[in-house]
């Protein structure tokens, strides 16, 4: 759900809290999110840069879309 949001440009860390949040339909705690962030950006699936989290990799960006469609 969290690249449903980035594929939608790029965000700061309240405003994908505030969409998983809405979409998940709870609160979600800090460490919660911060694991999940820290995991994608190991990972390699999306990217931060000054305070803004990303997808920076095309392919991906269209494989999360194709997977909305």
């Amino acid at each position: 759900m969290m690249l449903r949001r980035l594929i939608e440009g790029r965000a700061k860390w309240s405003e994908i809290k505030n969409y998983l949040e809405a979409k998940e339909g709870r609160t979600l705690t800090v460490h919660v999110l911060a694991n999940l962030l820290r995991n994608f950006v190991n990972s390699g699936f999306i990217e931060k840069e000054n305070d803004f989290y990303y997808i920076s990799d095309p392919i991906l960006t269209q494989a999360v879309r194709k997977g909305l469609s």
